[in-house]
């Protein structure tokens, strides 16, 4: 449930939930059970105070924006290779995503991890 009114865009914290029981059959579909599915998400609609809240009205916060600057990794055995990359998508940690590498202009993709670098997939030269 929501403890307060939540605006749209906002990003959820453990202060703006409380967890009560309820019978299942009383709560909307795709009510969020546990307070962590939902910390760090993004509000896609207002959200009035003591709402339950649903996984429909919550979306994945991006940590690559598109045109954001990344770091294009590729660790191939003994040869790693960074470089400079532009994101042609955004997404969240595990999505994959298509990047432009700044030097080659060559268009890739890759798996965005928790610092919001890419990792390229194998076969790529990163030039």
């Amino acid at each position: 449930m929501a403890t307060q009114n939540i605006p749209r865009g906002k990003i959820l914290t453990e202060s703006d939930l409380k967890l009560e029981q309820q019978q299942l059959i009383s709560l909307p579909p795709g009510t969020i059970s546990q307070a962590s599915a939902a910390v760090g998400q993004v509000v896609l609609r207002a959200i009035s105070a003591g709402t339950p809240i649903t996984q429909s009205a919550l979306k994945v916060r991006e940590t690559v924006r598109r045109g954001q600057t990344v770091t294009l990794s590729l660790d191939s055995g003994p040869i790693a290779i960074a470089v400079s990359g532009t994101a042609l998508q955004g997404g969240a940690v595990g999505a994959r995503i298509s990047v432009r590498n700044n030097n080659s202009k060559r268009v890739v993709e890759g798996v965005i991890q928790d610092s919001g670098v890419v990792i390229v997939d194998g076969g790529y030269s990163g030039e």
